[in-house]
């Protein structure tokens, strides 16, 4: 677990958990072919029932399309089962975060801006250990952001450089102006064409 402190003293911080830090698909265990990852859900947002599991976000919109199943935490109780089966998973760079009292809404609501929660004034604590054994229990596996051009900060692109290289993929979220028309174009391309393409068409995935 890594921890980037603050680039300036700051007085009444207060901690933000993930959300689903104590469910037992935190980290997956079972078997994965992709892996997505984004970067906080904070345990004082709205309550989803899985990553990516509010309304308006289309990240499962996007994996549906790409997979030519319909896949969404919000369509039943078989959904953990059917990701299990497709051996997809998802997990967020962030396990925890410090901001000023006063900063607490800029993390909890109003869109989940990534620029808010890479303010140089909060200290986060990263889940790379954990996603790098991920990756190593999971040979051949491919790991897709979803933060789009991202907002870190120098520190923070350190910690990502541990990580193997990324593609570029459009972010899920509403707030990105790319039509979602780009977006499935872009994310079946990768799914489907990216960067191991020798072992999709060996796998069949």
């Amino acid at each position: 677990m890594s921890v980037l402190w603050p680039d300036l003293k700051t007085t009444s911080m207060i901690e933000i958990r993930h959300q689903f830090e104590n469910e037992d698909w935190f980290v997956p265990d079972w078997k994965l072919r992709v892996l997505i990852l984004g970067t906080f859900n904070p345990e004082c947002g709205d309550p989803v029932a899985y990553f990516y599991g509010r309304k308006k976000n289309q990240l499962w919109h996007l994996v549906s399309y790409c997979r030519g199943i319909e896949l969404h935490p919000n369509h039943g109780d078989d959904f953990l089962s059917a990701l299990k089966e497709e051996g997809i998973a998802c997990m967020d760079l962030i396990r925890s975060i410090r901001v000023s009292e006063e900063r607490k809404g800029e993390i909890c609501g109003k869109g989940y801006s990534d620029q808010m929660l890479f303010r140089g004034t909060n200290q986060r604590t990263y889940m790379t250990e954990e996603i790098l054994e991920v990756i190593k229990k999971n040979p051949g596996l491919r790991v897709l952001p979803t933060w789009g051009k991202g907002s870190f900060r120098k520190k923070d692109e350190l910690e990502l450089a541990r990580m193997p290289e990324l593609p570029f993929l459009h972010s899920p979220s509403p707030a990105s102006r790319v039509k979602l028309e780009e977006k499935r174009r872009q994310w079946y391309d990768v799914w489907h064409q990216g960067r191991r393409s020798v072992e999709l068409t060996q796998s069949g995935f």
